[in-house]
């Protein structure tokens, strides 16, 4: 195989692999989103993926590149790759670096104000059921206090010392400690 053919064949299977791995990474993350419903991890995890699929695509294309006629590989001549191809696929690996840190801060943002978000929710509902408790308790004193069946019989008790209107005292006040605990 001569080289503007090697070269051609190594482009062409370049670019078969740069779109099903593009259309992988779109469907895959289409795919995710649907099960968590998180936009912005989809877009975030599709530039990380489309960044993956050209430096691999690069990497690649002089692989193939080196490919000799009888389907051997030959030692790759690095003496006339160029500069700026390199500089390329440095730019595309701290790229994917990137992207995948910014991922990470966006769903651990995300979880974290969801954690947050669920404590609050249960620290109000705590917050509210101790509330009505402590009306409730409030509303029981202030019915006793100002109710005047107790009243009476413990004024009766205390003016007279009857030992009925005790035992009846004691009864009442025993119902209420077992009802109260």
């Amino acid at each position: 195989m001569s080289t503007p053919e090697r070269n051609s064949y190594a482009v062409r299977v370049t670019i078969g692999y740069a779109i099903a791995a593009t259309l992988w990474i779109f469907f895959s993350d289409k795919w995710l989103t649907d099960l968590t419903n998180m936009e912005t991890v989809q877009a975030l995890s599709t530039g990380k993926g489309l960044a993956f699929v050209l430096v691999t695509s690069a990497l690649l294309f002089f692989a193939l590149r080196t490919a000799a006629a009888s389907g051997q590989l030959v030692q790759p001549d690095f003496r006339g790759m160029s500069w700026p191809l390199l500089t390329v696929f440095l730019v595309l690996a701290v790229a994917i670096g990137t992207i995948g840190f910014a991922a990470f801060r966006v769903q651990s943002d995300a979880l974290r104000a969801n954690a947050l978000t669920g404590l609050k929710a249960v620290a109000e509902l705590k917050v509210e059921g101790l509330s009505r408790w402590l009306a409730e308790r409030r509303a029981n004193a202030r019915a006793l206090a100002g109710g005047s069946v107790l009243q009476t019989m413990l004024a009766r008790w205390l003016k007279t010392g009857s030992a009925e209107d005790r035992a009846v005292l004691i009864g009442t006040l025993r119902t209420l400690s077992e009802s109260y605990g």
